[in-house]
């Protein structure tokens, strides 16, 4: 299955979300992600609140980096992946802050 925007995976240890992709890094497809995280961040750190069915996350995306494809693993637990509008959201708010 081909990585999304939107979809919650894991990345060393941590549950993150795709933010944005159609990248590449050393040759091999790449994305970026940012971790989620249930604990409101300090008011300092750039972050987005996305709701799921099953909980309410923030999206750290002050802290998103460029990772490989292949670097990712599968989270086995619901959910796997953000609505539309938290998607869009995440990206409008990624796109301020790497501009």
């Amino acid at each position: 299955m081909p990585v999304q925007a939107g979809l919650i995976r894991k990345y060393n240890g941590d549950k993150v979300v795709v933010v944005k992709t159609g990248l590449s890094a050393d040759g091999e497809d790449a994305v970026v992600v940012a971790r989620l995280t249930q604990t409101k961040p300090s008011g300092t750190t750039p972050s987005v609140r996305a709701k799921t069915y099953v909980t309410e996350y923030w999206v750290l995306i002050g802290q998103a980096k460029t990772v490989k494809v292949t670097q990712l693993g599968t989270t086995w637990t619901p959910p796997n992946r953000l609505g539309p509008a938290d998607v869009r959201n995440v990206q409008r708010e990624f796109d301020k802050i790497t501009d």
